[in-house]
């Protein structure tokens, strides 16, 4: 009996881990096709949407959508989720490009001061 489960085990992680991968390899391979044909844009990231067949590209700080063979190409636009309402171009961008304000240089700052800067 626990050899079955060892094998039902090993069979679902083979399953997950080839399924996994051959995502990140479509990805890969996406970045590369991309970089290729837009030689001056350097792509950030390339993610697969849990939308049919539709991929998410944030290249020159914005999000651009594509497929995976590159027929076309939406850019300027907004992808939304008509159940929620939620425009999850918004969301990603703002995710994408968030900055950490503890990480910047405070000493490099622009310092406004009113009168002499006592209180």
């Amino acid at each position: 009996m626990k050899l079955k489960q060892w094998v039902l085990a090993a069979l679902i992680t083979a399953t997950t881990l080839s399924v996994s991968y051959s995502c990140v390899a479509d990805e890969a391979s996406l970045k590369k096709a991309i970089e290729a044909a837009y030689p001056k844009f350097q792509v950030q990231s390339v993610v697969k949407t849990p939308y049919a067949g539709l991929y998410e590209v944030f290249m020159g700080g914005q999000i651009i959508y594509t497929d995976e063979k590159l027929t076309f190409l939406i850019a300027e636009g907004r992808l939304v989720d008509p159940k929620t309402k939620k425009d999850i171009t918004g969301e990603r961008l703002e995710e994408l490009t968030k900055i950490d304000f503890n990480s910047l240089p405070l000493d490099q700052a622009i310092k406004v001061v009113k009168g002499n800067g006592s209180r």
